[in-house]
């Protein structure tokens, strides 16, 4: 067997341990969620809807204990992200050079950052609206909403947010690399505006509503990442006519 194909199953082999070990961390704290329910319960249910005299009932015999194993697996994988980012990158970094590497050490802790930072918009911002909106437009009748239903629009509603605040990551990233400027994300802003619109589309619950709620934020952030990029490349063309005028 040539030395290249052991390279490889050396590979594999990593890459096996690094899945093994990031399934059990998820399991780990799928437990750990399932025996805190009551406050991971607490964080999704009544904060969103306090006030709005909403009522959740249980429609089916199974209803809230899959919906407890759902819940508990998400949050089980949610609070798991940074041992899971540290695994693949891991895995990932010795095949990077040592400039890209600075890059990854710098992204990956703003990664969970943003990430957190998105959830945290849509529950206290975002879902509230959204909330009074949809339930608004059932006049003067009581809302009585399916648990298991709630639950899933909720975190369905959430979780895009916390994806799509990674774009301004993104756009640094290539930019630190040299793959654009921003000059290029300024000339494909119609064309940025439009895929997000067609990701919010698919992201969120299937209405205009949502839709506008979730693309609002993010042109307003691929706006923020363009005036990143042009800081970025300010600074590195002033670093190099200094380095010009050393020379």
């Amino acid at each position: 067997m040539s030395d290249t194909s052991m390279t490889l199953i050396d590979h594999l082999e990593e890459l096996r341990k690094v899945i093994i070990r990031i399934v059990i961390a998820v399991l780990v704290g799928t437990v750990v969620s399932f025996a805190l329910f009551e406050d991971v319960l607490f964080i999704i249910i009544n904060a969103p809807i306090a006030g709005k005299d909403i009522q959740l009932a249980q429609l089916a015999v199974t209803e809230v204990f899959i919906t407890r194993l759902k819940i508990s697996l998400l949050s089980g994988f949610i609070i798991t992200i940074p041992f899971t980012a540290w695994q693949i990158w891991s895995f990932i970094l010795p095949a990077l050079y040592a400039h890209e590497r600075k890059y990854v050490y710098m992204i990956a802790p703003m990664s969970a950052i943003l990430f957190a930072a998105g959830v945290v918009f849509g529950y206290y911002v975002v879902l509230p609206l959204a909330l009074l909106f949809f339930i608004g437009q059932g006049a003067d009748l009581l809302p009585m909403l399916s648990f298991a239903r709630y639950v899933a629009f909720v975190l369905g509603f959430l979780l895009p947010f916390g994806l799509v605040f990674q774009l301004p990551l993104a756009v640094v990233f290539l930019v630190k690399i040299g793959a654009a400027d921003y000059k290029f994300f300024k000339a494909k802003r119609k064309y940025a505006i439009f895929i997000i619109f067609i990701i919010s589309a698919v992201l969120t619950p299937a209405d205009v509503v949502s839709q506008l709620l979730m693309a609002g934020p993010v042109i307003l952030l691929y706006e923020i990442s363009i005036l990143i990029a042009w800081l970025i490349r300010k600074k590195v063309k002033e670093e190099d006519e200094e380095t010009d005028v050393i020379s």
